[in-house]
């Protein structure tokens, strides 16, 4: 449970910038450089202060999700590699049918 006390306002400023961190790839038009050093320093850092302040230890799976999610990024940048992953994921949005429109 969130309650407006200061320790919860950094929680969820953590989260935030972590989420953003995650997806950006998603929502960035045209190729993301996964091979951009200061970018995935950036992710290593957040994940570091996440555990730092024991925010995993009441939330089971983040352990779990944010070893998946550093493993990928970490092979995607040791191979330098430019992505376009908005066009891709838009394409597999198509494929299922899903209809968005009511999110928009």
């Amino acid at each position: 449970m969130i309650t407006d006390d200061a320790a919860d306002a950094e929680f969820l400023r953590l989260c935030e910038e972590y989420c953003d961190w995650s997806w950006r790839p998603r929502y960035c038009a045209g190729p993301f450089d996964f091979g951009d050093e200061a970018d995935f320093r950036r992710g290593i850092d957040l994940a570091s202060e996440v555990v730092q302040k024991r925010y995993t230890k009441n939330r089971p799976c983040m352990p779990a999700v944010a070893r998946q999610q550093m493993s990928w990024r970490a092979i995607l940048y040791r191979l330098k590699a430019r992505i376009d992953i908005q066009s891709i994921a838009e394409e597999e949005v198509k494929a299922t049918g899903w209809d968005r429109s009511g999110y928009v």
